[in-house]
Parts: structure tokens; sequence; C-alpha cells
């Protein structure tokens, strides 16, 4: 990506530079003129392109106060989903109201815009229970500590793009 950086910019110096008024895109040459409005043309692809998809990485997980069901302690875990694809799941934390876990999840397709889930289960010898779901819009260029609270507890994670 830098070397195709380096190309448009000197492209782009030499459009400017080949220009009959310095700072305006104004050409007698037909082909100077098409040639520089296909390199803008390219560079707002290229940029929408950058922009619209990201690795999205999600790390540092944790509950706080959870619930478990009538029988006691939860035995929760997580699932991980951006855009609607499957990430993965942390480990089942046995009889832990209070978890952490040391898994992180990426999500190398994932796109500017797409809705990240994380959903917290207790793990039962049946069936197990869903106990929340914690969702976040993914932002570009962005860091962010996402905490959402639950009827029984609460759960905290870092996401980066």
């Amino acid at each position: 990506m830098k070397r195709y950086t380096a190309v448009f910019l000197y492209k782009f110096n030499t459009c400017e530079e080949n220009s009959p008024w310095p700072g305006h895109w104004a050409y007698t040459d037909t082909a100077m003129a098409s040639s520089c409005s296909t390199l803008l043309l390219s560079l707002l692809i290229l940029s929408t392109l950058c922009v619209a998809t990201a690795n999205v990485q999600v790390w540092g997980i944790r509950g706080s106060g959870i619930g478990g069901d009538s029988v006691g302690n939860p035995d929760p875990y997580v699932k991980v989903y951006c855009g609607g694809t499957f990430g993965g799941m942390t480990e089942f934390k046995n009889n832990d109201a209070n978890p952490s876990w040391t898994a992180s999840f990426s999500f190398p397709n994932g796109k500017v815009g797409d809705v990240l889930q994380l959903e917290l289960w207790d793990k039962d010898s049946f069936k197990d229970d869903k106990l929340g779901t914690c969702t976040t819009t993914v932002e570009p260029y962005s860091s962010s500590k996402v905490s959402c609270s639950f009827r029984k507890g609460k759960l905290e994670f870092n996401y980066g793009v």
C-alpha cells in the first residue's frame, strides 16, 4: 500500500505542476486532463475501500456480578460475532460470577458499520441459557472499551479497528 501511495503522490504532484494555473486543475492538453481525472477518481475509490474494510479485533472480555440459574453459580462463556460472522467463543469459566477471558478474536473482513455482538451464556448440562447480548457499531480508526449491563450482571470488552 505504501508503494501505491508514493506513486499516487508523485502523479498527483505531476498533475498539479503541469497545470497552466498552479493550484487549479485546468489543462489545454486533453490527454493530461484525462490522466489527472482518472488519478483523482482512483484516489477516491481507493480511499473509500480503505475506510470501508477493517480488521476488527476484540480482546479483554470480562464479566462481573453474573448471576446463574437456580442451580448455583454461573458457568459463563461468550460468543463473538462481527457483521453476522461468528468469530468464536471463549472457554467456560466454572462457578465464576466475575470471569475474565484471555481469548482475543479477529475479523479480517470486518467492515466499518458492521455490528459487533457479544453474547453472554451460562453453560448448563441440558440447555445453555443466554444471559444477555452486548452490541456496538464498528467505527473507523477506533479503539474502544464497551460496557453492557444485564439483568444478571455486566459484560465489558475492548475492540479496535
